[in-house]
């Protein structure tokens, strides 16, 4: 068998889009270990995240509530999931990678609630995958600066959720 497979460019975005279309096959699949559950997990919140932050449309708010159902129902049966996510989490360099984290970090967090439900841990990662995507009209030139922001550029990026809040309710 093939123990490493790299993946780069266009190909990579439809690996990740094969594993959305099959994730509830993958995750359910107890004979894939949660290492690469996790892994498939992970590849697909963050070309959703990309998603998300490209073309805040409907469509896409659909595949995520079903990405964050998958989600929250693998952490909830699989041992070690969250754990394994945890581990593999990247540095957030990137917007999309910063919105699959914080997706993670909340499913955590809101998971150790004695209440919570795969239904609430839901709301609550598909919230958190979500929640900078006004970010995206901020532009990486502003976003990257290794300086301070000016003035126009600090109100720009302070009105981020309310320009996310506004893209999401435009898309329903």
């Amino acid at each position: 068998g093939v123990d490493t497979l790299y993946v780069t460019g266009e190909a990579e975005r439809q690996l990740a889009r094969y594993y959305e279309l099959h994730l509830p096959m993958i995750l359910a699949d107890t004979r894939v270990p949660v290492a690469e559950r996790s892994r498939a997990v992970l590849q697909v919140a963050e070309n959703l995240a990309r998603d998300i932050i490209n073309t805040p449309d409907g469509r896409v708010a659909r595949r995520a509530v079903r990405l964050v159902q998958e989600l929250a129902t693998f952490v909830s049966d699989a041992p070690n999931a969250l754990a394994r996510l945890m581990q593999m989490l990247g540095d957030g360099s990137t917007l999309e990678e910063h919105s699959a984290n914080t997706a993670i970090l909340a499913l955590v967090l809101s998971g150790s609630h004695r209440d919570a439900t795969v239904d609430s841990l839901g709301e609550v990662a598909a919230a958190a995958l979500m929640h900078d995507v006004g970010l995206s009209v901020v532009g990486s030139q502003i976003l990257q600066k290794p300086g301070p922001l000016d003035a126009n550029e600090r109100v720009l990026v302070e009105q981020h959720p309310v320009i996310g809040e506004q893209m999401l309710r435009q898309v329903g």
